[in-house]
């Protein structure tokens, strides 16, 4: 208890703790203790039996989590780094944390005596080193955030050398040189020649006797004797030749920070350093030098060996980790690994493969012990570690598959390492599509949820890529139907849907099915999940051009659904992208095909002879228009016509509903503002055309809402104005009363178009 004041002892001893402070550093260290102090003034907000008085560092965690949260709702001052702190038991973190929750808590301040500085009192000799800081730095740090130790370490022996030049400042005597008078001559022990001094001496000089001066004799073997030597990979036949200048860094550190120097830019370290928020373009800028550079930086990868490549990871990988607070970079950190992986790569593969197996895969093994999310996130640099064909793949995959043994639910990790590699083939052989299929059947009877989906992912690249033998996993594919996990659901969605696209147009039975299996996942007026029935419209949408069943069931699901509808409409006008993060993919725009979607909705209201529109196909409809500045497809023109000319009708009568009025004149007005559907709005402003009834029945209704947009359609520019006046100037010859015709008009803003044609 040695360091606690004495106000903070006679405290914690009245709380009457359920366990004695003895050692503050480990008894604070897992947190039980400081919930149970915060749970005498905080009865309501903290339960003990949320937490665990174990020392394990997942019940660590679990503790200090639970803790965190509360500090943020009480406005506690403690930060997550202080709590790392007293994780590991840092010396004086735990006096640290007692005095902010003592000063919280009783709203007393503690008397701090002022900090003696312990290394200035030791003598020069006792002093810590650099290499003790580091240690200390080393020992300390938490396992859970083992990705500072590099960070940490830099600052450590940025403090030992800031308090050597202070100490050169305020001590010089120490740094003198005293040279003994009866100390032996040093022996010279490399060759010395002899350098005559000729110049013209000195005014200072004159009165010195010349002497001959003795300078020791050096070899530099210079960076391009390493390149061209002939065992230099870059001398292969197979490689081509590296060009590197004799000024060249010898060390990828010090090409790196040529790279930062000739371009006005921070070191990269320093960087890495700051917030996230305050990295800006500087970081993104060097991280393009670098990527730019990739063939000098592989050059010297491979003509440095292990020791190099531990460097540029050392550099890049804070980049990449913690992946939450650094997403940011991470794209242009793994362009810049993925580049220089592939150079090296070009100039010589076998040793590539060989600092690969050896030293980059242990790492990431390491990395899947320690945060399978992170591991999975760096996946794709395996891919780039290897030549670009298939088997080259298979080979880098078993390699991952053989250092995961050991790891926790290996087989599970290597899944949804698969379900990431996958997206990156190009093509597939056989070799490569059993090895994809096999795990495949594995991850779909995993007990995890999130390795199911992974392996319908799997399942869902290989359909993309026409593998026939998925049809027969169709029986595999439909025990997923009552699967409760979201991801699940989707994945199935879209993995059946694109085994349906592939499937040729005689294969009734097959193609029947997968429609079945879509129709119970996304069942209409069903339990679905709204998350789902987004993500599975999206998936289904790019089949409804070639399968009417998909088509319809498409519109039977939406029908039912307003949110949905609302959320198709505004993905067609840009205002929203159906995108969702789930492990490390991104899910595409929603990519259906408009002019069969309008197609369906007219053969219903055509061939079901209906009266007027519903609600969700008029929302269909303005989903499907898109733009109004958006021109439609030439090659579709035609068809859009024809189509339009069956539905104009039925839309413009939506304009005398004042919850229908402005869905209504955005279709119109897209009609009219395009030359393939621009005829069909002129014929309905013909004198028996179908406007002269609506502009009849809105005047003389009065409604506001559907009286302005009314008049927003008739100014709209891509109407002829002649033609509209024709309209309105025959809808006032036809009144009983013209004045108040007339003055309708006047009210509606249209009096104008009235007068060019009376």
């Amino acid at each position: 208890m040695s360091g606690f004041p004495r106000d903070i002892l006679r405290w914690l001893q009245s709380l009457d703790l359920s366990y004695s402070v003895k050692n503050p550093r480990r008894d604070l260290s897992n947190g039980f203790l400081v919930a149970e102090i915060f749970s005498r003034y905080y009865r309501a907000d903290i339960s003990m039996h949320s937490f665990d008085n174990s020392f394990s560092q997942k019940r660590k965690a679990d503790n200090w989590h639970h803790l965190e949260r509360f500090f943020g709702r009480a406005s506690v001052p403690i930060t997550r780094a202080l709590i790392d702190r007293v994780i590991v038991a840092e010396p004086g973190a735990s006096i640290q944390l007692m005095k902010i929750v003592y000063t919280f808590l009783t709203q007393k301040r503690v008397p701090t005596p002022e900090p003696l500085d312990e290394q200035a009192l030791k003598p020069a000799f006792a002093r810590t080193t650099a290499s003790v800081a580091v240690k200390e730095v080393i020992s300390t740090t938490n396992p859970i955030t083992i990705d500072g130790v590099q960070s940490r370490a830099m600052a450590a022996i940025a403090a030992h050398e800031t308090a050597l030049r202070q100490e050169r400042i305020t001590n010089p005597g120490r740094f003198e040189r005293h040279p003994s008078p009866t100390a032996p001559a040093r022996i010279a022990r490399v060759p010395q020649r002899q350098l005559e001094m000729n110049a013209s001496p000195s005014p200072s000089s004159s009165a010195k006797p010349s002497a001959t001066q003795f300078v020791k004799q050096v070899v530099v073997k210079q960076v391009v004797d390493v390149v061209n030597s002939p065992g230099s990979p870059a001398r292969r036949p197979s490689a081509p030749q590296a060009k590197v200048s004799t000024s060249a860094p010898v060390t990828v550190a010090a090409h790196i920070a040529e790279l930062a120097d000739a371009r006005g830019l921070p070191r990269l370290a320093s960087i890495v350093e700051r917030d996230v928020h305050h990295q800006g373009e500087e970081l993104f800028a060097l991280l393009d030098a670098i990527h730019d550079d990739a063939d000098t930086i592989a050059t010297l990868v491979h003509a440095g060996g292990p020791a190099q490549l531990h460097v540029l990871l050392s550099y890049l990988t804070p980049l990449l980790t913690p992946r939450d607070r650094r997403r940011p970079c991470f794209a242009a950190s793994m362009g810049a690994l993925s580049a220089i992986a592939q150079r090296m790569v070009v100039a010589d593969p076998f040793r590539t493969r060989a600092l690969f197996t050896d030293h980059y895969l242990p790492a990431l093994a390491r990395t899947a012990q320690r945060s399978p999310a992170t591991f999975l996130d760096l996946v794709p640099l395996v891919f780039a570690f290897s030549q670009d064909t298939p088997d080259a793949h298979v080979d880098a995959a078993r390699l991952v598959h053989d250092a995961l043994r050991g790891v926790p639910d290996a087989t599970d990790l290597f899944v949804a390492c698969l379900a990431r590699l996958a997206a990156l083939e190009r093509r597939f052989t056989a070799r490569s599509t059993d090895l994809y299929l096999y795990y495949l059947v594995m991850g779909l009877r995993s007990t995890s949820p999130d390795t199911r989906a992974d392996a319908l992912r799997i399942g869902t690249v290989l359909a993309q890529h026409g593998c026939e033998p998925l049809t027969a996993l169709l029986d595999q594919f439909t025990d997923c139907i009552g699967d409760t996990w979201w991801r699940v659901q989707v994945e199935v969605v879209r993995v059946v849907t694109a085994v349906l696209l592939q499937l040729p147009a005689t294969a009734l039975s097959a193609r029947e099915r997968c429609v079945q299996i879509v129709s119970c996942v996304l069942e209409p007026g069903g339990m679905t999940p709204p998350l789902v029935l987004q993500l599975g419209v999206c998936a289904i949408a790019r089949g409804v051009r070639d399968n009417a069943d998909l088509r319809r069931h498409l519109l039977n699901v939406v029908d039912d659904d307003p949110d949905l509808r609302q959320f198709l409409v505004d993905v067609a006008h840009g205002a929203q992208r159906p995108r969702h993060y789930y492990g490390s993919e991104r899910i595409a725009s929603l990519g259906w095909h408009p002019l069969s979607i309008v197609k369906q909705i007219a053969d219903d209201l055509v061939n079901g002879h209906a009266d007027n529109v519903t609600s969700a196909q008029l929302d269909l409809l303005v989903a499907a228009a898109g733009d109004e500045r958006a021109a439609l497809p030439l090659e579709e023109a035609e068809q859009w016509a024809v189509i339009m000319h069956d539905l104009l009708d039925y839309v413009l009568v939506e304009l005398c509903d004042p919850e229908h009025a402005d869905k209504a004149v955005a279709i119109v007005r897209k009609a009219a503002g395009d030359p393939a559907t621009n005829a069909v709005v002129r014929a309905t402003l013909s004198p028996g055309g179908t406007m002269l009834g609506v502009v009849k029945h809105v005047l003389e209704a009065d409604d506001p809402q559907c009286v302005r947009q009314m008049a927003s359609l008739l100014t709209a520019p891509a109407l002829e104005a002649g033609l509209v006046g024709s309209v309105l100037a025959t809808y006032v010859r036809d009144q009983p009363v013209q004045v108040d015709a007339l003055n309708r008009l006047e009210r509606a803003g249209l009096r104008h178009l009235y007068n060019q044609v009376a």
